[in-house]
């Protein structure tokens, strides 16, 4: 989301995609992108236009949802692998955190009472094992609580 000058030079909001002038088979096209794709970036970026819009009968389904905030949950754990992995790579942990976010969110919303419960164990598994002495340790310790709380 950001602004940007309009012909009357006033800034006004712009969100990309601008999904304002989607038709149903757009949705429809971004639907079958979601279940086609691998890349569990793209999958979730996908899933997540559908989930906020609700646009097709698909995105409605609490099959949809739960396997939604499953693909995040598992992008997050591959966010936490690559953060890790490296220091040079420690600004992953921001994407960590959107992804577990809204996983959570996801399941809160939807009650999926084990997806809930996985992320929280998880989240606790994650702030255990870390290692203090990073300098990255204090944003996700105090971000990732400011979910769980």
């Amino acid at each position: 989301m950001g602004r940007v000058k309009n012909e009357e030079g006033e800034k006004v909001p712009i969100v990309w995609p601008d999904i304002t002038q989607f038709t149903e088979n757009d949705f429809k096209y971004i639907e079958e992108r979601y279940k086609s794709t691998k890349n569990l970036y793209a999958k979730t970026h996908f899933g997540l236009i559908l989930y906020f819009q609700n646009s097709t009968v698909f995105s409605r389904h609490n099959d949809f949802k739960k396997q939604l905030g499953g693909d995040l949950f598992e992008l997050a754990k591959s966010y936490k692998d690559k953060t890790l992995s490296s220091e040079k790579n420690k600004r992953y942990i921001i994407h960590l955190y959107q992804a577990i976010k809204a996983a959570l969110q996801i399941g809160i919303r939807s009650k999926f009472h084990d997806l809930k419960n996985n992320i929280a164990s998880w989240l606790i598994e994650l702030h255990n094992g870390w290692d203090l002495d990073r300098d990255d340790a204090l944003r996700i310790l105090l971000r990732c609580n400011t979910i769980v709380c």
